[in-house]
């Protein structure tokens, strides 16, 4: 991945309050591969997943997916 395909996935990950992960060092890779296992192993909290990508015009130009 490229620097700013690191950095849009760390914001990506942060922007969710359903996420367990709220500060990310998108240029160290361990720190990037750490948020994105504890995303994926999160429990969805008050229904709403922590996968779910944040939702309007600004969410859409920043999330990988």
């Amino acid at each position: 991945m490229t620097p700013e395909q690191k950095q849009q996935m760390g914001d990506a990950i942060v922007r969710s309050p359903a996420n367990p992960v709220q500060q990310i060092r998108p240029g160290d890779d361990d720190d990037l591969i750490d948020a994105y296992t504890k995303t994926a192993q999160a429990p969805a909290q008050d229904g709403k997943s922590p996968w779910k990508p944040p939702s309007g015009p600004a969410a859409c130009s920043a999330t990988p997916w």
